[in-house]
């Protein structure tokens, strides 16, 4: 789950409580959640020249040729966004919460041996 907003503000208050209650229904199912916060996404994907949505998406397409083809196409400012995009948002925070467990893994692994 992404944390939204690392500043307290009424929105962020209401969607913390949404979070919690998702939390609290995965528990009870034994299912593991994971907070990454959004300031995270960015930074991972920063670091691959990608700085805003749909250049998030083209990473994840080259990164996985199977979803290349589903990459939504360039939008001007006047469009609506594409059907696809909150799936590749989605991905992004997968991708990013991945980069970020290996690379501690590999980090932990270089200091012990």
């Amino acid at each position: 789950v992404e944390d939204p907003c690392p500043m307290p503000r009424s929105r962020c208050h209401r969607l913390r409580a949404f979070i919690r209650k998702i939390k609290a229904a995965a528990r009870r199912h034994r299912i593991t959640v994971h907070i990454v916060p959004s300031r995270t996404v960015r930074t991972v994907f920063a670091k691959e020249g990608a700085v805003n949505q749909e250049q998030r998406a083209a990473v994840i397409g080259r990164s996985f040729p199977e979803l290349a083809q589903r990459v939504p196409p360039h939008r001007e400012i006047w469009m609506s966004e594409d059907y696809r995009m909150p799936i590749f948002d989605s991905l992004a925070l997968i991708y990013s919460y991945l980069k970020v467990k290996r690379r501690s893994k590999e980090t932990h692994a270089q200091n012990y041996s």
